[in-house]
């Protein structure tokens, strides 16, 4: 959307407006004509990033809100995994090898170092991404950015403490 379809030059004979950003991501082509001269300009409108509040960002097990250095961590809200139906496991859930930094479009940084990734879900429109928190985080805070298909959003002020412990229970066959 243009601010307005005219404008008058300056003293510098320079001229100028507003264009405001659809809601469809993708190309965007605007033309400008003054004096029978004519020129393009070229934008790229970025999809919006996901939307996080920082009480979502939690430990996985035990559910605290925060990270820990090395733990894992679950981060939900909308627009992370909006193409995805279920649960898209790295490795076919072989945790064999490194972890992802990268799945299903989503990826996920504390501070600028990228984080494995276990899954990526949407199960009944609920989003998450669970990933493992860099061994490297200070006890403070931290920032978390997630990108997601060219949007990107950053979590600022997420604590980081020094343990947040869990269980983590698996069960058997018969639910023992």
């Amino acid at each position: 959307v243009l601010g307005s379809a005219s404008a008058t030059t300056g003293p510098d004979g320079r001229a100028s407006t507003t264009v405001t950003a659809g809601a469809v991501a993708g190309p965007v082509a605007v033309q400008a004509s003054a004096f029978g001269l004519t020129g393009v300009f070229n934008l790229t409108v970025l999809p919006p990033g996901p939307a996080i509040p920082q009480q979502n960002i939690r430990n996985a097990i035990s559910g605290d809100a925060g990270v820990t250095p090395g733990g894992m961590t679950v981060i939900y809200g909308t627009g992370i995994a909006a193409g995805v139906q279920g649960t898209v496991v790295a490795n076919g859930g072989f945790l064999i090898g490194g972890l992802p930094t990268t799945l299903e479009g989503v990826e996920v940084l504390f501070g600028s170092t990228p984080a494995p990734i276990y899954q990526v879900s949407n199960i009944n429109g609920q989003e998450f991404v669970i990933v493992q928190a860099p061994f490297s985080l200070a006890v403070g805070t931290t920032s978390v950015t997630v990108n997601v298909g060219g949007g990107s959003t950053t979590v600022t002020g997420v604590e980081v403490k020094d343990y947040q412990p869990g269980i983590l229970e698996r069960l058997g066959p018969s639910g023992e």
